[in-house]
């Protein structure tokens, strides 16, 4: 077996790539070659299995997003478009847990859904990310969940 790098150990490098996985939520590590745990497809117990909100933007208006199956999430507008959104994994922001979930096809937009029973800052609100950021920012509050 070949040295990682100057004295540090098989098991420092795993503990580092772990950290970074959940610092990023597995963002760029697929295209590094390395696929995100399993695990970290499924959907929490707490996740809300279907809920709507109004989007201020263009185009205005309703969108209503639901589990379509293992990992996959809708987004249906009005006008009855759908995009699609995949799982990455669980995560806590501003002190809620949740999922992230990424648009697809591109998978250049992440958004932040809030367990039902989450306690932290705005616990109601999506949230979304653009991958060139990754900051994350309010999209809107969550209007009814089942």
């Amino acid at each position: 077996m070949s040295t990682l790098t100057s004295g540090a150990s098989s098991s420092q490098w795993v503990l580092l790539v772990v950290l970074l996985f959940s610092l990023s939520c597995g963002r760029g590590l697929i295209e590094q070659g390395i696929d995100r745990p399993e695990q970290s497809k499924g959907h929490p117990v707490d996740s809300p299995g279907a809920f709507w909100f109004d989007y201020q933007y263009e185009p205005k208006g309703k969108r209503f997003w639901s589990k379509e199956s293992q990992g996959i999430w809708a987004e249906r507008y009005l006008t009855g478009q759908t995009t699609k959104f995949k799982v990455l994994c669980t995560s806590t922001v501003d002190g809620n847990s949740g999922i992230i979930v990424s648009r697809l096809p591109d998978e250049v937009m992440d958004v932040f859904i809030p367990d039902i029973h989450a306690k932290g800052t705005n616990p109601k609100w999506l949230r979304f990310r653009l991958n060139s950021d990754g900051k994350w920012n309010y999209l809107a509050e969550i209007g009814s969940v089942s």
